[in-house]
């Protein structure tokens, strides 16, 4: 009887830690830098490799046998890797957070890659601490992007200063276009702003689509940059 306790106490405490433990899948082409994400995360006790997959096909097949949490996906110009499944993750598989890896990319590719509303990106010369910081964010539905990408897309806002000045001043936002851009700088999904502002999710999305055209940005990132330099959001302090 107590061993039969002892057992019922243990698969108990298993099962709990594994509901607790976020699943990670790696797809990587390059063995070392597989390796390299892998002893990084196995550091941490919260988080489970339950697989990786070195070109298209294993990554298919890998999401079909179990879904992760989250992707690490490196996305390098010579890789097994493309835009195509990015896309298809973040259709296929919304509720996955999809980590970025990459080279250093051009303005174009890198805003490409962003327009795909990936959950977090990172250059190779990112750092270890970088690396886990953006893990944690995405577990938390926060977006991520490393200092190299941040200052990428600083660089691109203030190279359209001056066509973005006179949008500005021709296409003045509402009260709730603003009160919107805050919210999607907050971390809210189209889905929690409509909840919150007690708006249909048709309603947020048009509205969504308006402010993009009148900032003329691509996606949420160059919008968040955006309204923060122009005052139009104020960032808020964790």
């Amino acid at each position: 009887m107590v061993l039969l306790c002892s057992v019922r106490y243990w698969i108990y405490i298993s099962a709990a830690t594994t509901m607790s433990s976020t699943k990670i899948l790696i797809a990587d082409a390059q063995t070392l830098r597989r390796e390299g994400i892998k002893a990084i995360l196995l550091k941490r006790e919260d988080l489970e490799i339950i697989g990786v997959a070195k070109n298209e096909q294993e990554l298919s097949k890998q999401l079909q046998f179990e879904v992760p949490d989250v992707v690490v996906l490196s996305f390098q110009e010579d890789g097994n890797f493309d835009l195509e499944q990015i896309a298809q993750i973040k259709s296929n598989y919304p509720h996955i957070r999809l980590i970025i890896l990459s080279s250093l990319l051009s303005n174009e590719k890198l805003m490409d890659v962003l327009a795909y509303e990936v959950d977090a990106f990172l250059l190779n010369e990112c750092d270890e601490d970088e690396f886990l910081n953006a893990v944690k964010a995405v577990k938390k539905d926060e977006k991520f992007y490393c200092g190299h990408v941040m200052g990428a897309l600083l660089h691109k806002v203030i190279r359209k200063d001056e066509v973005e000045e006179e949008l500005l001043n021709s296409s003045t936002l509402s009260e709730r276009e603003i009160e919107i851009i805050q919210l999607i700088a907050d971390g809210f999904t189209t889905k929690d702003i409509a909840q919150q502002l007690y708006l249909s999710f048709h309603t947020v999305g048009t509205h969504r689509r308006n402010i993009f055209r009148k900032l003329n940005v691509r996606n949420s990132s160059e919008l968040i940059i955006h309204s923060l330099r122009k005052g139009i959001i104020t960032a808020k302090a964790n």
